[in-house]
């Protein structure tokens, strides 16, 4: 009988360490578990944070769009400073009353826009595609400017780059393909005695790499 109580009582104990020992190794993986994911987390803000530090000086938009190589001064004129607006003529342009609003607009404004007399009108026309006007505030006559699907490209760059004191308009910065990292160039010189736009080839304007 005595045999038997001592039996039970052993098999008990052994019972009782077991249980123990099950849940300490239980409590030492959760903690192990908590603290990598802990770690995990730490490194990865780490890495953000080194990314972000090693990450070189975003360039220019300028730069990115091919704009700083183009040699506008070569076709430098002199800029209409104190200017006083003609009325608009609305009949130097047969599309001109299609955009009334638009040109009305934009002629409110008193900068000079491109080639030294012109104020500068341009508004969308369908996916990447853009039109405009210019306004000689000489005499208020409409110009259409060379823009639309014709000197449009798929990747485009920029558009309708021009400055106030210079004849070269930019209709388009383009790539033949998205990763190309070379430009080509869709532009016009303005004839100011014939009052037409004449296409020029990018070696005329584009200076050497900077």
């Amino acid at each position: 009988m005595k045999n038997c109580i001592l039996i039970a009582l052993l098999l008990l104990l052994l019972s009782c360490k077991k249980e123990e020992n099950t849940n300490s190794d239980e409590i030492e993986k959760v903690e192990t578990t908590s603290h990598y994911a802990v770690e995990d987390t730490i490194v990865a803000d780490t890495a953000a944070v080194a990314v972000e530090e090693e990450s070189p000086e975003t360039e220019s938009v300028e730069e990115e769009s091919g704009n700083s190589n183009i040699n506008f001064e070569k076709f430098s004129v002199e800029v209409d400073k104190d200017f006083k607006k003609a009325p608009l003529d609305w009949a130097s342009n047969e599309y001109s009353g299609m955009f009334k609003t638009r040109i009305i607009e934009a002629y409110k404004s008193d900068k000079i826009d491109f080639a030294g007399h012109y104020i500068g009108v341009l508004f969308g026309c369908g996916a990447g595609c853009v039109s405009g006007f210019m306004i000689d505030v000489r005499d208020g006559k409409i110009y259409s400017a060379p823009l639309g699907e014709q000197n449009s490209c798929f990747f485009n760059q920029n558009y309708a780059v021009c400055e106030d004191n210079s004849r070269l308009f930019v209709s388009a910065i383009c790539k033949e393909n998205e990763d190309d990292e070379k430009l080509f160039y869709i532009a016009y010189l303005w004839d100011e005695d014939q009052k037409v736009f004449k296409e020029i080839e990018s070696k005329e304007f584009i200076t050497a790499e900077k």
